[in-house]
């Protein structure tokens, strides 16, 4: 018997976008067994055009309490046994789902299961819907260790088809943090289960001024450093993961915080952020960053 798929979108004043979103899931070659939004609140009338245009989409609407939160609610009213995640705002290949399915099928140890992503802009994505066949050539499937994962969370969270088991066994989302609840959820996801990559994007993100992943440029690292400073303080590891693995994760977040306060001309918190990376462990890119921060700081001066 094959495997059952929920979706879930959360959605929060997104009248402008959730019928591209919708129309994604519609469009799948493999159909899910049903579609739920939760509306997170929203106030431009986003609830009464779902309930309107897509009478089948199960709808539940809820004050408004985040992301993560409507993402549980919508996993614990859900009838699959796996659960697919979409933004409001994002989009699928057509055999999205088809595709991450039949993985599952292969490899019925596997807990979570997520795609390659594709950005772009919003002008851009009717041109992708027209000619998608690219993306699907030579499809593989790269299981991926815990490590990994610890080095690089960043699953898009519109590409993850979990286990609603799994989902609800490792209790969702964690709604106390502002931003970072998703890599906390991969982390402990990859940790207590088995977790592949569909090396594909066949998850399409429509970049938008002022949308989530905009606002988010800066305020995850901080939040990401806290995650993996209490995911790490309850659990036994290797001599390898506490001198390698953990440092070198460490060194490159202070990295990527660094650089993008570069970019946004905050030169002297760069500097202090890629000082932290380097005590963290050395790089050759952290030591550019540090040599750029400091010009930048005595240009200024």
């Amino acid at each position: 018997m094959s495997l059952t798929v929920s979706v879930i979108i959360p959605a929060y004043n997104s009248l402008l976008t959730i019928e591209r979103a919708l129309t994604s899931v519609m469009r799948q070659t493999l159909q899910p067994v049903e579609m739920i939004v939760v509306d997170d609140g929203s106030q431009d009338g986003t609830a009464d055009f779902v309930r309107n245009k897509f009478p089948a989409v199960v709808l539940i609407e809820q004050e408004n309490a985040g992301a993560a939160a409507a993402r549980n609610r919508g996993v614990a009213a859900a009838q699959g046994e796996l659960v697919a995640f979409l933004d409001s705002d994002d989009l699928w290949h057509s055999q999205k789902l088809a595709i991450q399915l039949d993985t599952f099928e292969q490899f019925p140890e596997l807990t979570m299961v997520s795609t390659r992503c594709k950005c772009l802009p919003q002008e851009q994505w009717p041109e992708f819907c027209a000619h998608p066949e690219s993306l699907i050539a030579n499809v593989e499937t790269l299981k991926i260790n815990f490590n990994q994962v610890f080095s690089s969370p960043f699953l898009a969270t519109p590409s993850v088809v979990m286990r609603k088991s799994n989902f609800l066994a490792l209790g969702g989302f964690d709604t106390t943090l502002e931003t970072a609840e998703d890599v906390d959820l991969w982390l402990r996801g990859a940790y207590f289960g088995n977790y592949a990559l569909v090396n594909a994007p066949l998850t399409i993100v429509v970049e938008q001024q002022g949308s989530l992943s905009d606002r988010a440029r800066i305020s995850p690292y901080g939040q990401h450093l806290a995650v993996i400073k209490q995911f790490c303080s309850d659990k036994r590891f290797g001599f390898a993961f506490r001198w390698w693995v953990l440092p070198k994760t460490k060194s490159s977040i202070y990295c990527q915080w660094g650089s993008t306060l570069i970019r946004i001309g905050r030169p002297t918190e760069a500097f202090k952020k890629v000082t932290f990376s380097l005590l963290s462990m050395p790089s050759v890119r952290g030591i550019y960053l540090w040599f750029k921060a400091l010009m930048l700081m005595l240009k200024r001066n």
